[in-house]
């Protein structure tokens, strides 16, 4: 008991010891910006104040931020303006306003390639590129991020780098492309620890670790976010612990252990609505709602997927409206709610249909199916498993594709009907090639470009 409180207080103190060292750098760069009486310098002071308060205390960050624009303007101060709206796009996306959040980082982008910054050029088709993963463009997210990549590893920028391994990481695992995203995140953590960027490798672990939750690996999983956790809180990134609470909690709901999800998910929840992070309440409210839904408690999830949804539809968050009614619809149909559960899977389908995910799109297909199957009208699931098996050879996953197909055979033969004769034998000869075309077991998911042993 002894050696247990001892490592408690030393976590506290050293916790202590890093909020303590983050406070003192924003109350010297304050007392330096009171007896600044250059305006551009005083711009340059405000956006470092911005960067160091923009994850704890998002709208006071956003008036400095904003204060250095303008002071820049004023001035033409390129240079300040390149880094100034930069920051302000980076708040805006924390708080859900992706529009004013591209705006700024294109004015980034113009700015930087004006003074010729590429560091910051990088940076600006970085932050370009994480709007765009939000709003489920993908194509282009991964266009963006790998031009930050291509200038950050021609400049040797290691921090830059980094962060651009985790976004590809990030941006794979949106597409459950989990073995791909591992590579990335791998590639993220040496350099993240040569140089000394916390933050930065505590983001890796948190995506690692939800990574590993997806194929199964707990025990990996719970070591990486518990990592993750300990430098959020270390560094006083609340924003940073909302997101791994959340992914801890996701992997508890994983294991049906349900009292720990709803206690980590619900910490998730009240560190983003502590700094009024949008997009993270979004994330949380939907985990609270799932975890509620898996224990069956309809009244208690209802209310939550309702808050996503009312929130999703303030901040024009495609995907997660489109998740939120997808989710609804999975709801109604643990209830046996048949046509409520198809009304929201069809909304969901029309919006994924306009912005397209093949990973969302394949999971619509398959939930409309069990609707229909649920109601024994087998054929009606014969399309939306076609679509499903579609979306599935697309992204190249192994055991979806299996599955689908024999669930296409399996549905095929329950309907009956002359015309699936023909289907089923063209599916069960389809379904036997791909198992001969498998010359050895492989994950569900592909390694990572140019990460192959």
């Amino acid at each position: 008991m002894i050696f247990v409180r001892y490592f408690l207080l030393l976590a506290v103190l050293c916790g202590s010891t890093a909020l303590w060292a983050q406070q003192t750098r924003i109350d010297s760069l304050k007392a330096s910006l009171k007896t600044m009486n250059q305006d551009t310098s005083r711009a340059l002071i405000m956006i470092q104040i911005a960067e160091s308060l923009k994850g704890s205390k998002p709208d006071e960050a956003l008036d400095y931020a904003e204060n250095a624009v303008s002071i820049s303007e004023r001035n033409d101060f390129d240079r300040g303006l390149a880094y100034a709206h930069n920051v302000v796009g980076q708040i805006n996306r924390y708080q859900g306003n992706y529009e004013e959040a591209m705006q700024s980082f294109v004015q980034s982008l113009t700015y930087s390639k004006r003074i010729a910054d590429q560091k910051q050029i990088a940076n600006s088709y970085f932050g370009i590129g994480t709007v765009c993963q939000l709003q489920g463009d993908y194509p282009l997210a991964n266009t963006n991020y790998k031009r930050a990549l291509a200038i950050r590893e021609a400049l040797r920028d290691k921090e830059g780098m980094a962060g651009s391994f985790i976004n590809l990481g990030v941006l794979c695992s949106a597409q459950e492309k989990f073995q791909e995203a591992n590579g990335y995140l791998l590639k993220a953590i040496p350099l993240c620890e040569e140089v000394g960027n916390k933050s930065e490798l505590s983001r890796a672990y948190t995506n690692i670790g939800a990574a590993a939750k997806s194929l199964h690996m707990y025990e990996s999983s719970l070591s990486y976010l518990q990592k993750a956790i300990k430098i959020k809180e270390e560094i006083g990134d609340k924003r940073g612990q909302g997101f791994a609470q959340g992914e801890l909690g996701e992997l508890y709901r994983a294991q049906s252990k349900f009292d720990q999800a709803l206690e980590a998910h619900k910490k998730s929840q009240e560190l983003f609505e502590k700094i009024q992070e949008k997009r993270g309440m979004i994330y949380a409210y939907l985990n609270i709602a799932d975890t509620y839904t898996d224990q069956s408690k309809y009244d208690e999830a209802l209310e939550h997927y309702n808050k996503a949804m009312r929130l999703s539809i303030a901040t024009d968050s495609k995907q997660d409206i489109i998740d939120a009614n997808r989710r609804l619809g999975v709801m109604y149909l643990k209830q046996k709610s048949y046509e409520k559960a198809a009304e929201f899977l069809n909304e969901a389908l029309n919006m994924a249909n306009l912005n397209p995910d093949d990973a969302r799109l394949l999971a619509i297909h398959r939930n409309l199916a069990d609707v229909a199957l649920r109601r024994k009208k087998y054929d009606d699931a014969v399309e939306p498993l076609e679509h499903a098996k579609d979306y599935a050879l697309k992204r190249k996953n192994n055991r979806e594709i299996e599955e689908i197909y024999v669930e296409l055979i399996n549905t095929c033969k329950k309907a009956n009907l002359p015309v699936n004769a023909a289907k089923v034998a063209t599916y069960e000869g389809a379904l036997q090639r791909f198992k001969e075309s498998l010359t050895k077991p492989q994950d569900e998911m592909q390694e990572a470009p140019g990460n192959r042993r």
